[in-house]
């Protein structure tokens, strides 16, 4: 079978194609930020409503795009923006979908956890949170094509990740870390997103220093979130994932942490407009 054509899924909108390509360390980001947000009144509308939620903690009066880019901050808000944007175009009607994008921002929330909180200073959280919440685009863009297969693939690989991308493969002719890879290169995100979406599911993530930690944080963030109490292998999943990335998570503290992120991923979820599925 062939590839999916590239065609065949949704256009990611300009102003947000151009946030994503932002780079944060430029000195002119948030002006360039505020300047897409001005310009784009979905972009507008999305950063006062998530400034609205912000400001009911600190009371603060939120009227205009850049009042609300103070408060929020131009990197997480970019963040929620590139999230928000993507649920608009891999629209979450199934709950197949849906729990898709919650576990993605459960992915995305330990993430920045780890990198704020466990590697402290080496990697930058809002890196790590933004390619997180995208690290499955190709399995969102595979189930937006068929969205019956993938129900099927993910019932028969039964968490195997390995037999997922087996099944993948012989149903769409690529598995969706190659699948989203190529809409990634398409869409032109920056390099270490693309690698996070290549490489999340090898063994032992290796490649250049500034992009390949992010890999190794992702992929032990997502082995958190699939962390179940009662479920031995999964504990070790999540060691071998820690030792990979050279951090000092033990057993013991693992119940802990996911109950954390747990707790984190709820406002996350309410704010995308995504609904829990049951």
């Amino acid at each position: 079978m062939s590839r999916l054509a590239l065609t065949r899924f949704p256009a990611l909108p300009a102003s947000v194609s151009e946030l994503i390509r932002l780079a944060p360390e430029d000195p002119s980001y948030y002006e360039r930020v505020l300047e897409l947000c001005r310009s784009d009144p979905g972009l507008a509308s999305e950063l006062i409503r998530l400034a609205h939620s912000v400001a009911m903690a600190t009371r603060e009066h939120v009227e205009t795009v850049h009042q609300a880019l103070l408060l929020v901050g131009p990197r997480p808000a970019v963040n929620h923006l590139i999230g928000g944007a993507l649920v608009r175009v891999f629209v979450p009607h199934a709950p197949v979908v849906k729990r898709m994008w919650e576990r993605n921002v459960q992915i995305a929330n330990a993430a920045s956890h780890l990198a704020t909180d466990v590697v402290s200073g080496a990697l930058d959280p809002q890196v790590a949170h933004g390619a997180a919440l995208l690290h499955n685009l190709g399995q969102l863009a595979m189930a937006c094509v068929d969205q019956n297969a993938m129900i099927t693939i993910i019932e028969e690989s039964a968490g195997d990740s390995k037999r997922q991308l087996e099944l993948e493969y012989a149903h769409y002719g690529e598995d969706h870390t190659e699948c989203g890879a190529r809409l990634a290169a398409a869409w032109a995100f920056p390099h270490v997103f693309q690698f996070v979406i290549k490489r999340h599911h090898d063994d032992h993530i290796s490649g250049p220093a500034h992009v390949a930690p992010y890999g190794r944080l992702i992929a032990l963030a997502e082995a958190l979130v699939d962390f179940r109490e009662d479920d031995r292998p999964s504990g070790d999943a999540v060691v071998r994932r820690a030792n990979d990335a050279g951090l000092p998570v033990r057993l013991e503290d693992i119940e802990l942490l996911h109950l954390r992120l747990e707790r984190g991923c709820r406002a996350d979820v309410r704010r995308l407009g995504l609904s829990p599925v049951a």
